[in-house]
């Protein structure tokens, strides 16, 4: 017979002969390894696992008690043990009901449980991007390679998308369900969030224009020849009450390329210029990178012309 599990138990594959106390032993691991994600201690269940700790989104997910169990009615409803591994099958509450497929490995003599690969935070942007995760309030995730994908105990997650540099105003807040990755919240798949959403976007270009209004003014009182002129205006004067059109003040695309720094580039403008004594009509568009200061201010960072 199998070995009896302090969880209910039904087993449907045991250990041949001579091997049912691997079977036992295996399935006590488990057993007390779901007994503690029941219980809400974390750092008994990640030392069960052959996880490392750089595997979670966070360290408080391994060596902090949970106020509230990431699951509930825990049960192991097979196990089947060849060699140095076995498989099982549980099934537990998150509140929703849930079955999975978990494995086991022998390391120096004692099992382990591998953390189902379901059991994790996956969330994405459509493009590189500038990016933080925060997930229940105290956990900091940075977005690298517009992704994060990192291990995490069943249940809902509340995950907030924010920009660290300050430039743009996000609004992705939702419900995230391991396993499973369901969202709640938001439209679409988690793994697919704009880069540069068009709300934050719209806000965005509301809080440059004044600034690139600036930018302009500041060139034409240097006669075109300022750090702050466009590429386009090189060579030319100011034709006399020229008055530009305000297609310039428009955002054509934010992108990064460091996933550290926002840059732009502006709608293309056209104005009057003075240029080998003629009167003729230039296009330009500003280009650059975006920041804030310590007040949190919008700043620009225009290229050179």
């Amino acid at each position: 017979m199998c070995a009896a599990a302090v969880l209910a138990v039904s087993l449907t594959a045991c250990a041949p002969p001579g091997g049912a106390a691997d079977a036992g032993d295996a399935e006590e691991t488990l057993t007390t390894f779901l007994r503690a994600l029941a219980d809400g201690e974390l750092p008994t269940a990640f030392s069960l696992s052959t996880a490392a700790a750089s595997d979670f989104a966070c360290t408080g997910m391994i060596d902090q008690e949970q106020p509230a169990p990431s699951i509930a009615a825990p049960e192991i409803r097979s196990i089947a043990v060849d060699g140095d591994r076995a498989s099982a099958e549980v099934a537990y509450r998150t509140p929703a009901e849930q079955v999975d497929d978990v494995d086991l490995e022998r390391v120096g003599g004692q099992w382990r449980v591998v953390i189902p690969d379901s059991w994790r935070l996956d969330v994405g942007f459509d493009a590189p991007v500038v990016a933080e995760l925060t997930i229940d309030d105290d956990c900091r995730v940075p977005v690298e390679d517009a992704h994060v994908q990192a291990l995490a105990w069943p249940g809902n997650y509340r995950v907030a998308v924010s920009d660290p540099t300050g430039v743009l105003e996000r609004p992705e807040q939702f419900l995230y369900a391991v396993p499973g990755g369901g969202v709640t919240g938001i439209d679409g798949d988690a793994t697919a969030l704009p880069a540069v959403p068009e709300i934050a976007l719209s806000t965005l270009g509301a809080r440059m224009a004044p600034l690139l209004e600036q930018a302009f003014a500041a060139c034409v009182d240097a006669a075109f020849a300022g750090s702050t002129c466009p590429a386009g205006l090189t060579g030319a004067a100011p034709a006399p009450g020229a008055q530009p059109s305000t297609d310039y003040l428009f955002i054509e695309r934010v992108w990064t390329d460091d996933a550290r720094t926002w840059r732009f580039e502006t709608r293309p403008g056209s104005v009057e210029v003075v240029r080998d004594g003629q009167t003729t009509s230039a296009e330009f568009r500003f280009t650059g990178t975006l920041g804030t200061d310590s007040a949190g201010a919008l700043t620009l960072g225009l290229d050179a012309g």
